[in-house]
């Protein structure tokens, strides 16, 4: 395990080596890595625990048919998608999603529960999430990762969801600060460390580690995207950092945090793991970090999931959610590099594993120049004139119609 191979540099990302959504196929893991050899994803085998589809799977299904959603930030958690029987919620960090543990350490809990949240908030609409501990939530982010969850507001929806969930038919892509600047020939493949998760020293929360021998197989596709560097210190050196964007293949326990750590460490960089890891870094470091970012830099960026009730990945969700304010605010305050940021990019075009940027977010309607930002205000503009229009001519119509008639 470890690192990822990269394929030779003068192979060009084809459209046949890139995962299935950048050319437009639906977004799901690849079954093998480019050199079609060397297994890159955690698709598990079939087994017991991949039941039958819930909603029917095989069926004939609907033309292809995509709803593409920006889930917006916020200090409070808020549902950004109300649809086809699931819900698709924004969580912010500090907020606790308690599915893993019983209901009686959740009582004891002192952060906020998104599980309070969406009974308090939803429970009227929907009683089922009401019963549910779950309270539907069909996946969990940790305390301090920002991003969109998903809820099934029936126990159909929420079956059919953690089934697409079981059969890794879901994309899920992060952002994440990592400390150090990753070399230019390692910026971008897949992790592979096995991974061991286990009660904490306290004996109340969870820790992870690499272990060879005990751990389970993880995969996390990653690319480098931007480089940064902080304020000189007093004897004139610069911290750096990445800005790294991951594809979590697999949903182990702190996997994408632990596996960071892990890579850094590999290649001999100064400090190991994401910026404000209060669980990972050494105290003094979370010090520093706290300077400039006060909660752990590990945002969820992208959610794509099946509709319920299609049976097939023809028509998908496509949730995007920026980045928010308070981690926007963390970047602000570093300097980027754009030499080595322009030689990521010039590397990841060649052998990055995750699908472009420019494809994502055009299959999302993502303006990513200020010519596509004026084209998109165009077209709003032109479709909100016609709509006045259309209100001015049924005015006319009705005045006419309760005007009344003059005698012959």
């Amino acid at each position: 395990g470890g690192i990822g191979h990269s394929p030779p540099p003068m192979k060009r990302r084809r459209k046949e080596d890139r995962p299935p959504e950048a050319s437009g196929t639906g977004l799901m893991a690849a079954d093998t890595a480019r050199n079609g050899t060397r297994r890159e994803t955690a698709r598990r085998p079939r087994s017991e625990d991949d039941r039958a589809h819930p909603s029917g799977a095989g069926q004939p299904t609907a033309k292809k048919e995509h709803i593409t959603q920006l889930c917006q930030p916020q200090r409070e958690p808020h549902a950004a998608i109300d649809l086809d029987g699931v819900i698709v919620l924004y969580k912010p960090a500090h907020w606790t999603v308690t599915t893993s543990i019983s209901e009686k350490e959740a009582r004891h809990s002192r952060a906020p529960q998104m599980q309070k949240w969406v009974k308090q908030k939803l429970g009227r609409k929907y009683p089922w999430v009401r019963e549910d501990w779950r309270a539907g939530l069909v996946h969990r982010l940790d305390i301090q990762t920002s991003g969109p969850l998903l809820l099934g507001t029936t126990q159909k929806a929420f079956d059919e969801m953690r089934y697409y969930l079981r059969k890794h038919t879901w994309y899920k892509e992060y952002l994440a600060l990592m400390h150090g600047a990753l070399p230019v020939d390692k910026c971008c493949g897949v992790l592979e460390y096995k991974l061991l998760t286990k009660k904490d020293y306290v004996g109340v929360g969870w820790i992870t580690e690499v272990s060879r021998q005990r751990g389970e197989h993880a995969a996390t596709r990653f690319e480098a995207l931007e480089a940064y560097r902080g304020p000189p210190d007093d004897r004139g050196y610069r911290q750096q950092y990445t800005l790294v964007r991951m594809h979590l293949i697999t949903g182990k326990t702190h996997q994408i945090r632990v596996h960071l750590a892990a890579l850094a460490k590999d290649l001999g960089l100064p400090i190991h793991g994401i910026v404000g890891d209060y669980k990972y870094l050494p105290r003094d470091q979370l010090s520093a970090d706290r300077d400039f970012c006060n909660r752990v830099f590990l945002h969820a960026h992208r959610l794509h999931f099946p509709r319920p009730g299609r049976g097939s990945e023809d028509s998908m969700f496509r949730v995007w959610c920026p980045l928010p304010p308070e981690l926007r605010s963390a970047l602000r305050k570093l300097d980027l590099d754009d030499r080595l940021t322009s030689r990521y990019k010039q590397r990841s075009a060649l052998e990055s594993m995750l699908p472009p940027m420019e494809v994502l977010d055009q299959a999302t309607g993502i303006p990513r120049t200020l010519k596509d930002l004026h084209e998109q205000a165009v077209k709003m503009l032109t479709m909100m004139q016609g709509m006045f229009r259309r209100q001015q001519a049924l005015v006319l119509a009705l005045d006419r119609l309760s005007a009344p008639s003059s005698p012959a």
